[in-house]
């Protein structure tokens, strides 16, 4: 009776064979280690190979609570290997008690400290795939005493645990695991198998349930990609809900596959999609021996409330069939124990037959056709509307399936593979009409490419260009679009002739606006295609067309695509045609003509002309015609891009520039120095590139000037070809240039350029087309120098340029391709540029034909609708056209004509920039710095913001050469600088963040920058769910946090999402983006697993975060707006209260708040003015001093933290150093001071007003949130967590404990606020000396404990005697501020330290009734003293409790290994020394040395000094960031090693010291600043100044010996 069982059976990823080794070493150091952990001092041993045998002995004793003794358990384990016919190979481990062994043991323990219990269980562990197995453990204790059920419990508990460890252990992504089990089932699904007679009843009794297969009766359900239907029997009053559903759907997998898929009901796919639909249970049955083709299952379907949720009991059986697998089901009545929890369920009957049948193959991917019937009898009555969408769910399995075998990327690639075959080497034969048909869209390409009259259309591509005529109302119309792309012409027809019956375009046509699509292969070269588009636009009718789409390959190798509409003589019917009569006809006749050209860099090259003349039938304002056009041609763009190799191209040209500048032996005597200089009040610029240093200045309207610096990750000589290599493709991608043109000229290092832009404003208005002459330059300044100019060319050298430019074109021109020079400038193809040329040089008589053949395409009859009308021949289709047609045409093209006059005649204005390019070569030969400074004159007729707008599009030229490389480097390269550069791309958009964009456009970045770089592209490759996360995490939109703590192995696409939204509440509860990143990593597994797998991504996601946080509702601007509310309204509340006091009568408590208030902004005003921001400018001055004033400080504060704003120039901290001094401040000169006024009104106060009451409260309450960021913001830190994680890290990371440790933070600060406050009160209403006494003997015994302990000096690395007066006034401040708070942060080793802070916090607490009984004894008989007595007595029966279970609350919910922090007796220095010590980098250990007071480290400067000598010459050479101005001023010099660095640091110093007079050199001791800036009082300045005399005397000492 004595006896406890307990069982389990799991599922592990891993083979039998190593979970066996794993089970059986029982003596792992991980084993013994978590028992030392868990039962300290315990006895655990094992003896392994007992007897040279399997045999293995394991002692290990468990603690069990007084009054009970702990328990030793003595076992004997031994493994052995079975294998079944049904179950194939196995392993059993055994576990007996010891004493069954007959022979030695171990030894007995003692008695009196442990008792003997004993364990028997047994572990089967099958395999059920190579690397998966199931673990079954039946186990037995008897513990020799009768416990309490709920330690039986808790013990029971332990072992479930045990089985998720070992679960999660090895747990690993659930699709692989799947299909492992999955192929041993299709692997046993293809031999033939003997079905037993219950098996072929079973078969039998559901074929005549459901009959012959019938499609009578049955209603059409819609659902995508399977056809679907029910067939309901009427529901009487009192009887069954009964419905049939049949389901038909096809896949890319054999029979075999898709039957193993449905047969593994409790796969973990299925398992999570039952738990979206809400199903509480599904688990397989297995009670007994079972055949390999049958399983049972039972599964929990949570029905709507009030109704009960329904239990399916149910048996599955497959047998083969004639080329496929039959899977059929019934209910069992097996009665099943969940284990309660269940509550009463319904017992609903299920069974159906499913089939899967082998079908032809796919090219190399197999097929296979499905079909599932079902019936489902709900049990009881359900109302109709729940049985209808309980069918589809359950039917919806075949969808699941289909989908989850889906091969559509790799069928459409063999297709396409096939098709590109064929129009290469199968010879066609073609009918008169199908040669007619080609014919006649030859004859529309040829028409419209000799054509100067069309309307040139805005492309949004700048390789393609776009043109079209139309007739004004008719909405008939002629459209073009041309491109040349990097591939062979039969790679891209049939690329656009395959594309029309892909898988892709049948899934994704919807989203193009086709509302049907129907396709008919009629030959190898001709294909019927018929659709109905709506257009999306209101009041526009849907459009109907039916085409015929042929190609053709001509002798030159030019490949023709027509689409013509279906007529007669075409002599096909299509089997299929939808014939609604709402749609409005349409028209369409299309030529697509590939015409191959010279390659480019080996690349192939095709010029690819897209013409369609569309009847779209009504009439159509020429804006939506445009609109339309646009939108049809922007094909050709798509299929550009698909097949683009431009970044191949432009790395070849840039390799040979490069090895050019390289070879250039000249160097120029110019430096360019003055050039490059800084403008004065420039301004810094918002929009540029995050990690780009960028600055502007509007001088006037048209003209400004600007800079930008940033770091390009090529060598020096690459950069440089880079921006010199004007013809690249990426400079046309990204300039946004209209034209470019180049000329060489004089030598290969100095060219004639012109340029023409559109300038805009971002408001969207756009201005005239200005047009830029530059005469370009290279200047190599020296072997780490390159410098590249652009000159503007004046006028009249512009004129004679374009006089020679003019004769040039026309000297070579081609006129059959002269409408595309631009674009062929544009791909920088040197065999093409003679057919360059312009409108302007058509003559009349070439227009006046090219007018009559367009008047002929759209005035002749070629859209004949009567039966057997054949196509007329041009001429006589245009002489046959009526009067009033044909005059129709003409004055359409007459009035096109007409405005293409205007247009030219409104030419490009004339601007002019300057641009000086200056490239240097860095320490990291990978690295090159990149100066790029530009002047601007656009002219007057530009607005401010328009020239604003156009500087930073200019500047962006050198953001993008940085995007650019960033985007070539590979996965393997990558750095955390680089990360931060992706990050701050994913979030910049061209200077847009993502709150001026739509939801669609942000995620469509996140899409582009994945596919741009070369190191995400590996990522995504590796896990496809990366971009869902950060397109939600890109997103930033409001959620609720849901910590994941899922592997990154097993992540899939809704745990991504899930992950990505996560993003938003982490951001959203801190400051800082960094430290969101850090609770984001932390609450989310896979994250931190990810940023192991890849550092730099930690960098990535922190430029990410800023940027969200910039542009998120809930980011920045929600954080001022509830910082200034906030801080507003403490102040006013504290204003009301004076007013309050001052109507009343109570003109003391008036005065004392006045003078708090007084006080506390003017300790804001003399840090913000005198300490922080002393020699700032008085205009800053005032700024700074008005946000004080107002209250509006905090706000401010905020927004510099949130936008990640660091130290500004000329402050004396950090801008997360700021908010906590004024925090600070508010508290010591504000909070606490108001508090104490108002409780001794309270006290003093015969009457209390209700306004008193929620004053304090707010107070107290402000107070505690002040104090509970302070302590949260410096924990969460995450470069403190790394750098002093023994300290930083209490605050949990997972959500719901991290609120509640915050929250309690708040209640404990309150708390002891009101406990201290109130004692002082009371001590001050007996004796102002009675206070005083109390507060001076508490801070007395303070200062005398840590000068007893030698632990009085601050941490603040000041030196001389100055430490001692910023150590007793930073002491006092501190412990003064802690007595009413006990801020967490204040127990730091550095203030307060642990053990105090608890010392200090019991003190508060027992002050409390101290004070209470002093005052009744002074006060307590008169009737106002028995009030106060009763309100503090109030106070603490309610105040004390609160605060004591708010603390525990806090003990209990923080990190436990942080508690020994807030009582520990570590001191500053031991700190400091055990920290430089244990420091695993350079900047740790200089974090707890030079970054601290010297009398900190006293003890170990030989160790420092061994350090820094070791270390100086690597610094030198490799200038680590950590190693900046401030950092080497701190490092004594004579711990520089060698004479010769010592003098270098020392001329070095005394120069700055020199440059920077009265005291301004300790910028470089305290922080950056202006060159001007005090940072510190003037009485420490004497000390600082004999500093520099020392300095400066050894130096001309040292001089001195040198020249004697």
């Amino acid at each position: 009776e004595d006896k406890d069982w307990y069982a389990y059976e799991v599922t592990v990823d891993i083979s039998a064979q190593k979970l066996l080794a794993d089970l059986f070493n029982f003596g792992s150091y991980t084993k013994k280690q978590k028992h030392k952990q868990k039962y300290q001092g315990l006895p655990f041993s094992v003896r392994t190979n007992v007897g040279g045998k399997r045999s293995t002995f394991v002692r290990y004793a468990m603690h069990f609570p007084p009054p009970y003794k702990n328990r030793v358990f003595d076992n004997w384990c031994i493994w052995k290997e079975i294998e079944r016919e049904s179950d194939g190979k196995s392993y059993i481990i055994g576990v007996v008690p010891l004493e069954e062994y007959h022979g030695e043991v171990f030894r007995p323990l003692s008695e009196e400290k442990f008792k003997t219990a004993s364990t028997t269980y047994t572990s089967i562990i099958k395999s059920l795939a190579p690397n998966v197995s199931r673990l079954t453990k039946i186990q037995t204790v008897d513990t020799k005493v009768n416990l309490p059920n709920q330690m039986k419990l808790k013990l029971g508990m332990e072992e479930l645990r045990d089985a998720n460890l070992i679960q999660e252990r090895y747990l690993r992504n659930g699709k692989k695991v799947d299909k492992e089990i999955r192929d041993i089932i299709a692997k046993e699904m293809i031999a033939e198998l003997e079905l037993s007679n219950d098996q072929k009843q079973l078969f039998k009794d559901n074929e005549e349930f459901f009959g012959e297969d019938s499609e009578a009766g049955w209603e059409t359900l819609n659902y995508k990609g399977v056809k679907m239907g029910v067939k309901h029997l009427q529901q009487k009053r009192g009887s069954n809900s009964i419905v049939i559903g049949k389901a038909k759907a096809e896949t890319d997998c054999t029979a075999e596959v898709a039957a193993a898929w449905f047969f593994d009901y409790c796969s973990r796919q299925r398992l999570a999609l039952e738990r979206e639909k809400g199903s509480s249970v599904r688990l397989e049955i297995r009670k007994e021996l079972k055949k390999v083709n049958e399983r049972r299952y039972s599964t929990i379907k949570v029905m709507p409330f009030p109704l009960r949720s329904r239990e399916f009991v149910q048996k599955f059986v497959w047998r083969k069939i004639e080329n496929g697998i039959q899977i059929a089901w019934a209910p069992t009545k097996d009665i099943i124990d969940y284990g309660g929890g269940m509550g009463r369920v319904v017992r609903g009957i299920n069974r159906g037959i499913f089939t899967a049948i082998n079908e032809k193959s796919a090219g190399k991917v197999p097929q296979c056709r499905l079909k599932i019937l079902s019936y489902l009898d709900g049990g009881g009555f359900l109302p109709t509307y729940i049985v209808q969408t309980q069918v589809p769910k359950t039917l919806a399995v075949i969808k699941t399936l289909s989908d989850t075998f889906k091969l559509d990327e790799k069928i459409d690639t063999d297709a396409l593979a096939l098709q590109i075959e064929m129009i290469r080497n199968k010879k066609q034969h073609y009918k008169p009409s199908e040669i007619e048909a080609i014919e006649a869209a030859r004859e529309i390409h040829t028409t419209c490419k000799e054509s100067t009259t069309m309307t040139k259309l805005e492309s949004t591509d700048p390789f393609v260009e776009m043109k079209l005529v139309y007739v004004e109302g008719e909405g008939r119309g002629i459209a073009t679009a041309t491109a040349i792309i990097d591939a062979e012409p039969e790679v891209l027809a049939a690329s656009e002739y395959h594309s029309l019956t892909s898988r892709q375009w049948r899934n994704d046509f919807k989203v193009n606006g086709v509302i049907e699509l129907e396709t008919e292969k009629i030959n190898d070269h001709s294909l019927y295609y018929y659709t109905v588009r709506d257009f999306g636009i209101l009041g526009f009718f849907q459009r109907e067309n039916k085409s015929i789409i042929r190609w053709a390959k001509e002798q030159d190798g030019t490949i023709i695509l027509s689409y013509m509409p279906l007529e007669k003589k075409d002599g096909f019917v299509p089997k299929a045609n939808a014939r609604n009569k709402g749609f409005v006809k349409t028209k369409i006749q299309t030529s697509q003509v590939f015409e191959q050209l010279h390659d480019i860099e080996n690349v192939p090259q095709t010029e690819v002309t897209f013409t369609t003349i569309v009847d779209l039938g009504g009439i159509i304002h020429s804006n939506l015609v445009d609109k339309l056009a646009t939108k049809f041609l922007s094909s050709v763009s798509i299929l550009r891009k698909k097949y683009s190799k431009s970044a191949s191209i432009d790395a070849t040209q840039r390799q040979k520039i490069k090895k050019k500048i390289m070879n250039i032996r000249k160097l120029s005597s110019e430096t360019f120095q003055e050039r490059l200089e800084d403008e004065e009040d420039k301004v810094k610029s918002e929009g540029a590139f995050p990690l780009s240093e960028t600055f502007i200045k509007v001088k006037r309207k048209g003209m400004g000037w600007g800079k930008t610096s940033l770091r390009v990750r090529a060598e020096l000589e690459e950069a440089a070809a880079f921006f010199w290599d004007f013809n690249s493709r990426i400079h046309k991608e990204t300039t946004g240039d209209q034209e470019r043109l180049v000329e060489k000229s004089r030598n290969e290092w100095e060219l004639v350029l012109k340029r023409r832009q559109k300038i805009e404003s971002k408001h969207g208005s756009k201005h005239r087309m200005r047009e830029f002459w530059n005469t370009v330059k290279l200047h190599k300044v020296d072997n780490d120098t390159i410098v590249i100019t652009m000159e503007p060319i004046k006028s009249h050298r512009v004129k004679g340029f374009v006089s020679r430019m003019g004769s040039f074109l026309a000297s070579g021109a081609d006129r059959n391709k002269g409408f595309a020079a631009s674009s062929i400038w544009s791909h920088g193809s040197s065999n093409r540029s003679s057919a360059s040329t312009t409108e302007g040089i058509a003559n009349t008589s070439r227009r006046s034909r090219s007018t009559m053949l367009l008047s002929q395409l759209l005035g002749r009859k070629i859209f004949s609708t009567k039966t057997g009308q054949d196509k007329e021949a041009p001429q006589e289709a245009s002489v046959r056209q009526t009067d009033q047609s044909q005059t129709k045409v003409n004055a359409t093209t007459n009035s096109m004509l007409e405005n293409n006059k205007k247009a030219k005649k409104k030419s490009a204005q004339a601007a002019a920039e300057e641009v000086t390019i200056r490239f240097q070569r860095t320490g990291n030969s990978m690295a090159t710095k990149v100066e790029f400074v530009t002047r601007l004159n656009l002219g007057k007729s530009v607005s401010e913001k328009a020239t604003r707008f156009a500087l930073e599009r200019h500047l962006d030229e050198a953001a993008e050469a940085e995007r650019y490389f960033t985007n070539l480097v590979t996965l393997e390269s990558m750095t955390s600088e680089l990360g931060e550069a992706l990050g701050a791309d994913m979030v910049w958009d061209g200077g847009q963040l993502g709150g001026q964009h739509s939801r669609k456009d942000r995620e469509k970045h996140i899409e582009k920058v994945c596919e741009g770089s070369a190191a995400l592209r590996e990522v995504v490759k590796k896990y496809p769910w990366f971009v869902t996360m950060l397109k939600r995490a890109r997103l930033g939109e409001i959620a609720v946090n849901r910590s994941r703590s899922i592997k990154l192995e097993c992540v899939e696409e809704k745990d991504a999402r899930v992950i990505g939204n996560n993003f938003m509440p982490c951001l959203k509860s801190r400051k800082v983006a960094r430290a969101g990143v850090d609770i984001w990593r932390l609450q989310n597994k896979a994250v931190g697993e990810l940023i192991e797998e890849f550092p730099w991504m930690k960098e990535m996601f922190v430029a990410l975060g800023e940027g969200v946080v910039k542009a998120a509702p809930w980011g920045l601007m929600f954080r001022v707006i509830t910082g200034a509310a906030t801080s507003s309204l403490d102040l006013w509340t504290d204003v009301w209260i004076a007013a309050t006091y001052y109507s009343e009568g109570k003109h003391n408590f008036f005065l004392a708040t006045t003078v708090m208030l007084g006080a506390s902004i003017g300790l804001q005003l003399f840090v913000i003015l005198i300490l922080q921001n002393s020699q700032m400018n008085l205009g800053r001055k005032l700024y700074e001093a008005v946000f004080v004033i107002f209250g509006m400080k905090p706000a401010l504060d905020a927004y510099r933290v949130s936008s990640g704003k660091k130290k500004a120039a000329g402050s004396a901290v950090g801008t997360l150093e700021e908010l906590s001094i004024m925090k600070g401040i508010e508290m010591f000169a504000e909070s606490i001071p108001g508090v104490i006024i108002q409780l001794t009104a309270i006290f003093a106060s015969k009457h209390i007003s209700a306004a008193s009451y929620v004053s304090l409260a707010f107070s107290a309450l402000s107070t505690g949130f002040i104090g509970a960021t302070i302590s949260y913001d410096y924990d969460t830190d995450p470069e403190r967590r790394e750098l002093k994680g023994r300290f930083y890290g209490f605050v949990p990371s997972k959500p719901i404990p991290r609120t509640v440790s915050f929250l309690t933070m708040i209640v404990l600060i309150a708390g002891f606020l009101m406990i201290r406050c109130t004692s002082i009160v009371l001590f001050g209403l007996v004796s102002l000396k009675l206070a005083w006494a109390f507060i001076l003997t508490d801070m007395a015994l303070y200062l005398i404990f840590k000068v007893l302990r030698g632990d009085f000096y601050y941490w603040l690395p000041l030196g001389g005697k100055s430490e001692i007066v910023i150590s007793i006034f930073t002491r006092i401040i501190i412990k003064a501020i802690n007595d009413f708070t006990s801020i967490a942060q204040f127990r730091h080793p550095y203030e307060v330290g642990g053990f105090y802070w608890l010392f200090s916090m019991i003190i508060t607490v027992a002050s409390l009734p101290i004070s209470i009984t002093v005052f009744e004894n002074s006060h307590g008989n008169s009737e106002w003293g028995q009030g106060a007595v009763t309100e503090a007595k109030r106070a603490a029966w309610y105040i004390i409790p609160a605060t004591v279970i708010a603390l525990l609350i806090f003990f209990l919910t923080i990190e436990r290994k942080y508690i020994k922090t807030f009582f520990s007796f570590t001191r500053g220095k031991d700190l400091t020394v055990r920290g430089f010590r244990e420091g695993k980098t350079d900047l740790g250990k200089a974090v707890y040395s030079f970054n601290i007071s010297r009398k900190h480290w006293s003890s170990i400067e030989e160790e420092v000094k061994g350090w820094v000598e070791a270390s100086w010459t690597t610094w030198e050479e490799e200038k680590p960031k950590w190693l900046d101005a401030e950092m080497r001023m701190r490092i004594p010099v004579e711990f520089i090693p060698t004479i010769k660095a010592k003098k270098r640091e020392r001329r070095r110093r005394a120069t700055i010291m020199t440059n920077n007079q009265n005291g301004d050199m300790t910028e470089l001791i305290f922080g950056r600043g202006s060159r001007r800036t005090k940072l510190i009082p003037d009485l420490f300045m004497s000390e600082l100044q004999e500093e520099i005399l020392k300095e400066m005397s050894t130096i001309e000492s040292e001089e001195s010996r040198g020249e004697m």
